[in-house]
């Protein structure tokens, strides 16, 4: 019996790898104000679930839509991942808000994302988060979206 032998070996970068523990919204409840008819498989919470091969996905013909989460307490917001499954967003705002009978408040406005975005801004203090898009120029479907203190 030969030993074994490797003929290749390889480590590679997945930018779409999980955000991470510090994600202050990871797997918090989510929802949406639009999911593709195709099912749970594109709801909300898979774009909160850190899980780079799942995703949040709306309906055809789509162009504005909400996503948002509940922490589990207030706390300080500076720093927004959005990885897209393709660059379709063109007009969006993060918004927090301390209560849900609150108005909401923009920490962030933006005009694209594409598959690898990272924005921070001035610290704010929020217990909800909601990514408003305002325009895309498809339906939007977002692999992960994460918000965190730094």
């Amino acid at each position: 019996m030969a030993p074994p032998a490797l003929s290749e070996f390889g480590l590679h970068f997945n930018s779409l790898a999980p955000a991470g523990s510090d994600a202050l919204i990871a797997n918090r409840p989510a929802t949406a104000s639009d999911v593709h008819p195709g099912g749970s498989q594109y709801g909300a919470d898979k774009a909160v679930d850190d899980d780079p091969e799942t995703r949040w996905a709306t309906s055809d013909g789509t162009k504005q839509a909400w996503l948002e989460v509940e922490l589990a307490e207030p706390s300080t917001l500076s720093r927004l991942v959005i990885k897209e499954f393709e660059a379709r967003l063109s007009k969006y705002q993060l918004q927090y808000r301390l209560g849900p009978d609150q108005a909401w408040q923009v920490a962030y406005e933006g005009t694209r994302a594409g598959t690898d975005f990272t924005a921070t801004f001035p610290p704010v203090r929020g217990r909800y988060v909601r990514l408003n898009i305002l325009d895309s120029t498809r339906p939007p479907t977002i692999w992960e979206f994460q918000v965190f203190a730094k």
